[in-house]
């Protein structure tokens, strides 16, 4: 019972933050009535929910609140838009901000992709993005990681978008025989 009355909180909050944001009064969202009860859960399913309506505002408003002073988006958010990004094609924008992304987080992590890919049921997107890490840790000469990322794809039966590339760059680093 207590779960679903806290489902229903956040539901709620996703959908008061993302009111706030078709509205353009974003700067409400720093208030501390509000903004204290905002968390990275809520910012990625008000991501979600305002990209369905209107893709452009969800990109904006998450540029915004990345420039607010002391305010760093969390992976799970971070994830989210690469996700809308990719889901709406814009895959250069998408590719950009997963290499910045992979920089700075362990991706390759079975447990932290695992989190990352339930969060966003579309295998389609998850292909395309599971496979941009593979080559984006493949060309960082970061073998260990392409490979996880890789072997992730296989067990959760994901096709890579890339299937040729990846034998290849493997072969041509010596990865494998």
């Amino acid at each position: 019972m207590a779960n679903l009355i806290r489902a229903n909180v956040d539901n709620e909050m996703v959908k008061a933050v993302a009111a706030v944001v078709f509205k353009g009064h974003w700067d409400n969202l720093l208030k501390p009535k509000i903004g204290s009860f905002v968390t990275s859960t809520t910012i990625s399913q008000a991501l979600l929910h305002i990209s369905q309506y209107y893709f452009s505002l969800s990109w904006s408003f998450f540029q915004w609140a990345e420039s607010v002073p002391n305010y760093k988006h969390s992976l799970q958010s971070s994830w989210t838009m690469i996700y809308i990004l990719t889901k709406q094609k814009h895959f250069k924008t998408a590719q950009d901000m997963l290499q910045k992304v992979a920089v700075k987080n362990f991706l390759s992590s079975p447990t932290v992709l695992n989190a990352l890919v339930r969060s966003n049921m579309n295998n389609d997107v998850n292909s395309h993005l599971l496979s941009w890490l593979v080559i984006f840790y493949a060309n960082s000469k970061l073998p260990h990681d392409a490979i996880q990322v890789f072997e992730h794809m296989r067990v959760c039966v994901y096709a890579p978008y890339t299937c040729l590339y990846y034998p290849s760059e493997f072969i041509g680093q010596g990865w494998v025989d």
